[in-house]
């Protein structure tokens, strides 16, 4: 039978007894899936820890006993990053989402010359984000950061394996590399061009 997982950042599994305070986690467990005493689910930290923990009681949020330590099964051999394009109404969400049960990393909103919506909402991302994550039972959520532009995509390491995704480019690639860098969407040629420049001048 598969066991709910739920993340919660720094949370301390190195000891046999946790309580748990996450009041979001607390009512999921609580007054949505309606767990009772008895039964088991999957904590994880944030940081590749994982353990199973039987429910002791809800008393001040909810305590929880380990019966297992999980070893860690999202240590990447490739570690991605997406520079992402904003992109208009909820596609920007679903692509978070996606890319959150797919393993990326990291997501950077950018801005280019072409894109139309400037703003989005960190706070929902961030929980869209988690919710992905612990839906396909990653055990560490992707970091959303601030909004960039494009032009100032600027950490392109030479050594690294960097990808452009542009609609001209090639339509395979490389088996293995480090760090994949899509910036879907609102990209001009000449912007392209530039970064490409830049990326092979270093």
């Amino acid at each position: 039978m598969r066991l709910h997982h739920f993340i919660q950042k720094n949370l301390n599994l190195s000891e046999e007894k946790i309580n748990l305070q996450d009041k979001e986690i607390c009512n999921q467990i609580k007054n949505v899936l309606k767990l009772r005493v008895g039964e088991k689910i999957i904590l994880c930290n944030g940081s590749g820890e994982e353990v199973v923990v039987k429910i002791l009681n809800f008393d001040e949020g909810i305590n929880c006993e380990v019966e297992e330590r999980k070893k860690n099964s999202d240590a990447d051999e490739v570690e991605i990053n997406l520079f992402l394009s904003i992109l208009k109404k909820d596609n920007f969400e679903l692509v978070v989402q996606k890319a959150a049960e797919l393993g990326v990393k990291k997501i950077i909103p950018i801005i280019s010359s072409r894109t139309i919506k400037t703003n989005l909402n960190p706070d929902r991302l961030k929980k869209i984000a988690k919710e992905a994550a612990e839906q396909c039972e990653r055990t560490d959520i992707p970091e959303i950061e601030e909004i960039i532009k494009f032009k100032d995509v600027v950490d392109l390491k030479k050594g690294e394996l960097n990808i452009l995704f542009d609609r001209n480019g090639i339509k395979s690639l490389p088996e293995k590399g480090k760090t994949g860098v899509p910036a879907e969407g609102r990209v001009s040629a000449v912007e392209t061009s530039e970064k490409v420049e830049e990326t092979r001048k270093k």
